[in-house]
């Protein structure tokens, strides 16, 4: 599997925790020391966090997530994806910057949203 596809499972399995309200399985996706950072809201750091700041937002009931990945571009053991979010008919632009590990698995370091006006 390339690079890519493994980048594209990783987006795919963080849909999948959004869809089905899972916390936990979101904050996997991300690295231990990642950061969220929302225009709306002071920035997040760390995935115990990350996961609690995605139990504010199943807990407030958004409940229906769509993501669309426009581009990644990895260059070594970094790589950095552009996409478009839906949230309950909300939309925002992202920008992700991932990491590779030495084990060979990516994780989300950085997110960056932008909600749609």
């Amino acid at each position: 599997m390339s690079d890519h596809d493994h980048l594209m499972d990783l987006f795919q399995r963080y849909e999948a925790a959004l869809q089905s309200g899972d916390s936990g399985a979101c904050a996997a996706c991300y690295a231990e020391d990642a950061e969220y950072v929302a225009s709306a809201m002071a920035p997040v750091r760390g995935r115990a966090a990350i996961r609690d700041l995605h139990d504010e937002l199943f807990l407030v009931g958004v409940k229906k997530w769509s993501l669309h990945v426009r581009s990644i571009t990895v260059s070594g053991w970094m790589a950095y994806s552009r996409q478009a979010v839906l949230s309950d008919g909300t939309g925002s632009d992202v920008m992700l910057v991932a990491v590779k590990g030495t084990d060979g698995v990516w994780l989300i370091q950085a997110e960056a949203e932008i909600p749609r006006r």
